[in-house]
């Protein structure tokens, strides 16, 4: 049979003079003891309890494995109690008022886990209560933590018992209950559960020890321990009183109990062999003994349990350390993203490089056949315009000349830059500067025509007045359009002439 266990366990239980550990393992699914010891520890200090425990893990190579510490029904004190409430929170207050009260410790010293056995009455829920001294499970987890054990999980094992037991034999008429007789070394469990689970245990001073010393005797007593189990049950109104009883072990215990001997409080025996559920391996059965049920059941049904006996100071420790993993795992998560985008980015710089090294060296003939082609538009162009200035300079000098009266002569023409131009010249009188100064002003070659100076002077025996005159070049930017357009004229005189 399969379980929704998938987890490696080691399990180790703490009864009375003795430690059990079962390693159990998932191997496809399905599960299988691969090491099994009950160690002797009584009247030892817990140092030598250490170093046993440290030499069973090693022996059992049991590595990175899921420490589960399971709490015997004899270390635990167990009750049936209606609580007035049916809300979850207000019952778990009301138990932790009423803990102390009913036992002989205080609440803070008491470890307090419940059942919910369902509603009574409407406005009543009766629970089953599990305390167990906080002072024992520490002692039991500081053992196991300073053999090198983290411990994950604090159970009980009856609970763990009562859901295994009620998924084999209570599914197919899951409102039936049943008892189990669990025999340990010198004590037995006596638990009564159904389909959901446990509802009620009880722990006996008898055992497999017990039983083997004197079996007639041993076997009255289990008897009359049921029948007290049965009417204490019955008393709680719980559920169904059982009418059938199991009990937990193996060829080895089971025929040494008559099949009546438990008739009297009216129950059907049975045998309930883990053997048949669970695999074990050859080498391990030779140590397997009757206490190895509740340890192999805890194990196996773990995960379907009800009641965590772990301390507050260890719950807080799971949650810090729980929490710091997330960070850690988020920060792991941020450093591989912000890899993976500087990769991403480094990937896309390294072929848009190598991308662009193909392209010159593809292109590269080609970009020095553009850049010496740029070179001789640049000289054209270069050219052209120096072409236009000297034409706009030829045009300006006939304009000149055709607008200059006889009364003037010019004594010398400056071009100071494409656009300026400065003229000196003589005239015969000083009227006939202001009307040139005029006719300047009206061509449209020229702009911002402007005196510069005028000198009166004695020329032999005739006055005469020397002028300056400054103006601007309207047309230098049509220049090189005017210039190609001459040397198209001239070339098309040229063509005519040669033609006639």
């Amino acid at each position: 049979m399969t379980f929704s266990h998938h987890k490696n366990r080691i399990g180790i239980e703490f009864a009375g003079d003795y430690i059990n550990i079962v390693v159990l393992q998932n191997i496809h699914g399905k599960e299988e003891v691969e090491y099994l010891e009950s160690i002797m520890v009584k009247d030892l200090p817990d140092s030598a309890v250490i170093g046993l425990v440290q030499g069973a893990v090693k022996a059992a190579m049991a590595r990175n494995y899921e420490t589960v510490l399971v709490v015997s029904a004899k270390d635990a004190i167990t009750k049936t109690i209606q609580i007035p409430s049916t809300v979850d929170h207000e019952i778990r207050d009301i138990l932790n008022l009423q803990a102390g009260r009913q036992t002989p410790y205080a609440r803070e010293e008491l470890i307090v886990d419940y059942i919910n056995l369902g509603q009574y009455q409407e406005v009543y829920t009766k629970v089953f209560v599990t305390m167990v001294p906080a002072a024992l499970i520490k002692r039991q987890y500081q053992i196991l933590e300073a053999a090198g054990l983290k411990t994950s999980k604090i159970i009980f094992a009856a609970d763990c018992i009562g859901a295994l037991c009620g998924e084999i034999v209570g599914k197919d008429t899951p409102d039936r209950t049943y008892a189990l007789l669990n025999l340990g070394f010198d004590t037995a469990d006596i638990s009564i559960f159904c389909r959901n689970g446990l509802l009620f245990t009880r722990n006996i001073p008898v055992g497999v020890i017990q039983l083997s010393q004197d079996r007639e005797k041993t076997v009255k007593r289990l008897a009359e321990e049921m029948q007290k189990t049965i009417e204490a049950y019955r008393v709680e109104e719980i559920a169904g009183v059982p009418a059938v009883l199991y009990v937990a072990g193996d060829e080895i215990i089971v025929p040494p109990i008559e099949r009546t001997a438990f008739s009297g409080a009216g129950l059907e025996m049975h045998s309930f062999n883990i053997g048949d559920y669970v695999t074990i391996k050859e080498e391990t059965k030779k140590t397997k003994g009757a206490s190895s049920f509740s340890l192999i059941a805890s194990l196996a049904a773990c995960d379907k349990l009800h009641i965590r006996l772990i301390p507050e100071e260890v719950k807080l420790q799971q949650q810090f350390e729980a929490k710091a993993r997330r960070i850690i795992t988020a920060g792991i998560l941020v450093m591989v993203i912000f890899f993976q985008l500087c990769l991403i980015f480094i990937s896309k710089m390294y072929f848009k490089e190598r991308y662009l090294g193909a392209l010159k060296t593809g292109y590269e003939e080609k970009i020095s056949e553009a850049t010496r082609l740029m070179g001789l538009s640049e000289k054209n162009r270069v050219l052209k315009t120096y072409l236009g200035s000297r034409a706009l300079a030829v045009e300006a000098i006939a304009r000149l000349n055709e607008i200059l009266p006889d009364e003037i002569y010019l004594k010398g023409i400056t071009f100071e830059n494409e656009s300026k131009i400065v003229i000196k010249g003589t005239s015969k009188s000083m009227s006939r500067i202001f009307q040139f100064v005029t006719e300047l002003e009206n061509d449209p070659l020229f702009s911002q025509v402007k005196t510069e100076f005028t000198e009166s002077r004695k020329e032999g025996t005739e006055d005469v007045s020397d002028f300056g005159i400054v103006m601007s070049l309207e047309g230098h930017e049509q220049a090189q359009p005017k210039a190609e357009e001459n040397a198209s004229t001239t070339g098309t005189e040229k063509k005519e002439a040669d033609a006639r």
